[in-house]
């Protein structure tokens, strides 16, 4: 598990709630994104269903869960793996991976997942064995798939404004931040994003957490921006865009169809 005990426990203080502080099972999608997993609703409901008939997990059960899924997402990312390896050799190449990185979810662009394999691949091969690649997503979900160079730009605005005072910063600052960075995301989106990342409502983010969030206008708005290419472009400039927009990191998850 690339979780230890107490960053489990940080996430189910900040999820949990009640006197008995216990973690809804509804809230643990959000529980693992916030962890950086990529989870999918009908694997978390199939866990909880062979688990308990209950609505809430103490602590020791969401350990428990967390094991369970951690199982489970192993066994899916070493089939995906496969599936991937296009030529059967057991290691993947950058096209592969990075097809592969898109598919889990980690949606990186091209320079990102090229900047990972540099990270990891260390005899330098350029080629990813499964062991390796189960690093390289790590590497991703600590980064929350971004540059270095995108990290440092966010970590000088975190900076700002918490007002060098502290490790958090005010989410009242989050409009200016997202217009700041070109985002046109609307204020009803960006609540609805800032209540799944702040669930105790402290009004504060630590900075992973506004990676988190970052992470999360990007991908609302490469959604937004996928349905409006669906709905009013020709199937020959749908295709032409949306290659490009894979290269940007798309998924397009509503309308996978169109991105063959």
């Amino acid at each position: 598990i690339p979780w230890d005990d107490a960053e489990l426990r940080a996430v189910f203080n900040k999820f949990g709630s009640g006197d008995d502080r216990e973690l809804r099972t509804e809230d643990l999608c959000n529980a693992l994104h916030y962890l950086g997993a990529r989870p999918r609703q009908n694997d978390v409901d199939g866990i909880v269903s062979e688990m308990t008939s209950y609505s809430s997990f103490s602590f020791h059960e969401f350990a428990e869960f967390i094991r369970r899924y951690r199982e489970q997402d192993v066994r899916e990312l070493r089939g995906q793996f496969e599936a991937a390896d296009r030529d059967g050799n057991g290691a993947l190449d950058v096209d592969e991976l990075h097809m592969l990185l898109l598919e889990a979810g980690y949606s990186p662009t091209g320079a990102v997942t090229r900047e990972a394999l540099r990270e990891i691949d260390k005899d330098g091969d350029g080629m990813v064995e499964f062991e390796e690649f189960e690093q390289l997503r790590e590497h991703l979900r600590k980064t929350r798939g971004f540059l270095k160079e995108e990290a440092a730009e966010f970590r000088t605005i975190f900076r700002r404004a918490s007002r060098g005072e502290g490790n958090t910063m005010p989410t009242e600052d989050l409009p200016r931040i997202a217009n700041y960075l070109g985002f046109s995301i609307d204020s009803e989106a960006l609540e609805k994003i800032v209540r799944s990342i702040d669930k105790n409502s402290s009004g504060e983010l630590n900075f992973d957490e506004l990676l988190q969030l970052i992470r999360s206008i990007q991908d609302y708005e490469l959604d937004k921006l996928c349905t409006l290419i669906v709905e009013h472009a020709d199937k020959r400039a749908q295709k032409a865009v949306m290659n490009f927009l894979t290269g940007r990191g798309a998924r397009f998850r509503a309308q996978p169809s169109q991105s063959q």
